[in-house]
């Protein structure tokens, strides 16, 4: 701690000389850089090195300074005899890291010299000299414990890999859990090897959140696919936007395919009032998934398929990458399917799996939990539907076509307080129509019926 002089810091810089020996890019993994630095105008009482960034460990804590006087202290006899400073050149470290230094400083770190003058900017280091991609753990194998490495860095704040480009397994220059994917596939299935070569540092990548069609959101409750064809007398929970709104299907109308799909038109009840009813279109049939966090099942989602649509009777053959809706409680945030915990070499996702989502969008975005599913469901996104379809078809439960019941049920709507159609539209038959129901609504349909009269006009 040797004295400091009697001045005032504004007057410090009259007695503290200061220089930047090195201003540029630090890259991942351990490193470390050389400086000559000479201070010519006086012999300096104490020297400082303060270094400056963020993320990043200091490993020794130490380091150590050699002085040089550069010929004698008495400046008369100082000529030209000074020691000169050897030329200096990129030099790139076993892992590509590069940096500035003289041939021989660089030789003796067992490190690969550029050439005098040359640059690390752009960085001359070819790192497929030190890439093996898929071997993140350096023990020359490429093994479930690389697999553990690479989940462990990527979802459970484990150390990053000292070569960052191994981590890039099926070279497509960004890092993410399809490289795991592939490496477990290379490992346990006999799938193809990593790549022998990639980018130099790739990043680590987050695919963008897709978009996703709004309607209500129903799950099944009663074990039913989509493969199982008639959907009537199924039961169903609504998510979106009544939550906890229990409907029986009553009615169902196919687009011709024979199963629930896309195009379908449906007719739903509510379970505790019979006389609520809603018609809607299907926008879209795929999977609901109800995970709930482990150890803790009150932190509950629900989930529904975007990536890919329409699974079908087995909806998820494959669960890595693919990417979920949140839609209870927090509608509208994506996840994706990262890893597979329970089952690693792939399968169809069951109830009892732990499985890890990353979020694409939301307050968590980037962040990653582990879930246990409960329930594995066929979802439903609808859209309500048009109310007419057929003029005259007014009875419960709809039939798609004009029959006597539907005369009846007009009867007791107009003369004995029945229950109104549930579409008004359908019940205003007669020409001209005049959009309400009335007498010569039921004489036109009795004609139609009976005396070979003309149909109601479409709707």
């Amino acid at each position: 701690m040797p004295p400091i002089g009697p001045f005032s810091p504004d007057d410090e810089l009259l007695f503290i000389g200061r220089d930047t020996l090195y201003d540029g890019p630090v890259y991942a993994g351990p490193h470390h850089y050389v400086f000559d630095w000479q201070w010519t105008d006086y012999n300096p009482e104490w020297l400082s090195i303060d270094v400056m960034g963020y993320n990043f460990i200091i490993l020794e804590g130490t380091g150590l300074v050699t002085h040089d006087c550069i010929g004698s202290l008495d400046l008369s006899l100082v000529v030209t005899n000074g020691d000169v400073p050897p030329p200096e050149g990129a030099c790139c470290d076993t892992v590509g890291n590069c940096y500035i230094t003289d041939a021989i400083t660089c030789a003796t770190n067992g490190h690969l010299y550029e050439g005098d003058g040359t640059t690390c900017t752009p960085n001359p280091c070819d790192t497929c000299d030190y890439q093996d991609p898929g071997d993140l753990n350096l023990d020359g194998l490429k093994d479930i414990n690389d697999v553990l490495y690479l989940i462990a860095w990527l979802y459970h704040s484990g150390p990053a890999p000292l070569v960052l480009a191994n981590a890039d397994v099926n070279g497509d220059c960004c890092i993410d859990w399809r490289d795991i994917k592939y490496l477990v596939e290379f490992v346990s299935l006999t799938g193809p090897a990593p790549v022998d070569c990639t980018c130099i540092y790739p990043p680590l990548c987050i695919d963008p959140p897709e978009d996703h069609t709004p309607g209500d959101v129903k799950h099944n409750t009663d074990g039913y696919r989509p493969l199982s064809g008639d959907p009537i007398g199924t039961h169903w929970h609504e998510l979106y936007d009544n939550f906890c709104t229990d409907w029986d299907l009553t009615s169902w109308t196919d687009n011709g395919d024979g199963y629930l799909s896309f195009c379908d038109t449906v007719e739903f009840t509510n379970s505790s009032i019979s006389t609520d009813v809603i018609r809607e279109h299907i926008i879209l049939v795929t999977t609901t998934i109800w995970v709930a966090s482990d150890p803790t099942p009150d932190d509950s989602m629900f989930l529904d398929l975007i990536d890919p649509p329409n699974p079908m009777n087995n909806p998820i053959t494959d669960p890595w990458g693919t990417k979920w809706h949140e839609v209870y409680p927090d509608y509208c945030n994506i996840w994706q399917i990262v890893v597979p915990n329970t089952d690693i070499a792939g399968g169809t996702l069951d109830p009892g799996d732990l499985i890890t989502l990353q979020a694409l969008s939301g307050p968590d975005s980037t962040s990653s939990r582990q879930y246990q599913v409960i329930a594995v469901e066929t979802d439903i996104v609808t859209e309500p539907a048009e109310c007419c379809v057929l003029r005259g078809d007014v009875a419960l439960p709809k039939d798609s076509i004009v029959l006597v019941n539907d005369i009846v049920w007009l009867v007791d709507y107009l003369f004995k307080g029945g229950v109104a159609p549930l579409c008004l539209e359908e019940g205003d038959c007669a020409i001209p129509l005049d959009g309400s129901i009335l007498v010569n609504d039921i004489v036109w349909l009795v004609d139609y019926l009976f005396k070979g009269g003309a149909a109601p006009p479409p709707c």
